[in-house]
């Protein structure tokens, strides 16, 4: 079974386009040591917009992620009264943290990686509501996403 990156990419890669060639493209020109601009790595560069598109992939943008967050919802409030639902909740919320830490870590070697996915784990939920009720526009949850992303990157 592939691990979680490769399953969501191959899942949304018609969401990737563009995006998710070119970060491959710098991923290469990095291993070549090129850089993107003055001292900046590709590899930096191409990280950032992998994170940018993780980011998308659990904000409700599309129909299918809406029916997604509509269930997260459900289950959610369920575990709000029933203690193995909340214990189930818990356990996703603390594997995407984990998961965004390893992500992290290995793209930030010197960063302090487990605030870091705190921080943006907690901006994409706190977005994930608002953007379903149609309260933020795409556009205006993706500047908050930029602007986390450029206190990590």
């Amino acid at each position: 079974m592939p691990d979680d990156g490769v399953l969501v990419s191959v899942q949304h890669k018609d969401r990737l386009g563009d995006a998710g060639d070119a970060a491959g493209r710098q991923f290469r020109g990095e291993a070549r040591g090129e850089l993107a601009g003055p001292g900046v790595p590709v590899r930096s560069v191409a990280a950032r917009q992998a994170f940018r598109l993780f980011c998308t992939l659990l904000l409700p943008l599309d129909e299918d992620s809406r029916a997604g967050a509509r269930l997260w919802a459900e289950l959610i409030s369920r575990g709000c009264v029933d203690q193995p639902t909340r214990k189930l909740a818990a356990l996703a919320y603390a594997n995407l943290t984990d998961f965004v830490v390893r992500q992290l870590s290995d793209a930030l070697p010197d960063a302090n990686a487990v605030q870091a996915a705190r921080h943006l784990v907690s901006v994409i939920e706190g977005l994930r509501w608002p953007v379903l009720f149609g309260v933020y526009t795409e556009q205006q949850a993706m500047e908050v996403i930029d602007t986390q992303l450029d206190l990590i990157f």
